[in-house]
């Protein structure tokens, strides 16, 4: 299929030939693309010029790249090529044959738990690679996830991510970069410091939107959303459906805490949370032994430091 040429004047960027235009994204728009010699086909996003003349934008778009390069992780959708054709910067990347976890949503309304689980989880496992290897997503949203015909789930868009091992000063002190309605308070006030815990949060808020077809906080605006998630104004989802598990909004309340402390401080614990599993890797002596509930208790001791203590349903009972 050829390009049209009323959306766009380009036909072929390096050495990939532009086939339609897939998408369009906050840093450009983005096509299916094939390369000349070796028939793969890509997707290729590319800058338009009043951003391509930005130097943050720029760098911004530079590091996307850089980022996404590093990571390889089944999900997490892969960086292949980086160039400029003439003065136009694309970015080249593995093509996902699926649809958006946003699109999907917007399709067939809110998805069942245990599917909702099941891609979150895919979703945490790659944004956890992404915090070992020292970034932060910083806009874990349903628009930034892909899901593949097959049905993996591959987290996108690293756009905004931070990483600690380039000081790149892209982002401005008191300066909030992600998307409203499933950024964590605090990076509303300073995205430059957002941590971990922000993109937990944000899973967290993804998870509350595929279970209940609704968006988190919805409001009038960001300062509105801003205020509401200060105030922990959030509705609890077995008050929209209350046949989602009790343990399914434990998790999701505990995600979107609006004291980060009381967050889960890794995507693996946050997968804990939602299980009831380790996901440890520990050897097992008999295979048969069935997997036991697991459980975080969080309280205050008579001097008032917090505590967080993890165990079986029994365990925690006993410790009482």
């Amino acid at each position: 299929m050829a390009p049209n040429a009323s959306n766009m004047t380009l036909q072929s960027v390096g050495s990939y030939d532009l086939i339609e235009k897939i998408a369009e994204g906050g840093m450009g728009s983005i096509y299916k693309g094939r390369h000349r010699e070796s028939g793969q086909i890509v997707a290729i996003k590319i800058m338009p010029p009043h951003m391509a003349n930005n130097p943050v934008l720029l760098q911004r778009f530079r590091q996307e790249f850089t980022a996404a390069s590093k990571l390889e992780h089944p999900n997490v959708v892969r960086a292949l090529d980086f160039g400029t054709h003439g003065e136009t910067p694309y970015l080249v990347m593995e093509f996902v044959d699926g649809e958006s976890l946003g699109a999907r949503l917007e399709r067939e309304g809110r998805l069942p738990v245990q599917e909702a689980i099941r891609l979150i989880v895919q979703v945490a496992q790659g944004l956890h690679r992404a915090h070992k290897l020292g970034m932060i997503h910083r806009d874990v949203k349903p628009d930034n996830v892909l899901i593949t015909r097959d049905g993996v789930a591959k987290l996108a868009d690293l756009g905004l991510v931070k990483d600690s091992d380039t000081d790149l000063n892209l982002t401005k002190t008191g300066r909030g970069l992600g998307t409203p309605h499933f950024m964590a308070p605090e990076q509303f006030r300073n995205a430059k410091n957002a941590d971990v815990r922000c993109d937990v949060y944000s899973l967290g808020a993804t998870l509350y939107m595929l279970v209940t077809g609704e968006l988190p906080f919805r409001s009038n605006g960001p300062l509105d959303a801003w205020m509401k998630k200060v105030n922990n104004e959030l509705t609890p989802p077995r008050k929209l459906f209350p046949e989602i598990p009790e343990r399914t909004e434990w998790a999701i309340l505990r995600a979107m805490s609006a004291d980060p402390e009381k967050r889960p401080s890794s995507c693996r614990e946050f997968v804990e949370d939602l299980t009831g599993h380790s996901t440890r890797k520990v050897p097992h002596t008999d295979s048969s032994a069935p997997l036991q509930d697991l459980w975080y208790l969080v309280y205050r001791d008579e001097e008032g430091v917090q505590h967080t203590v993890k165990g079986t349903t029994a365990a925690i009972r006993r410790s009482l």
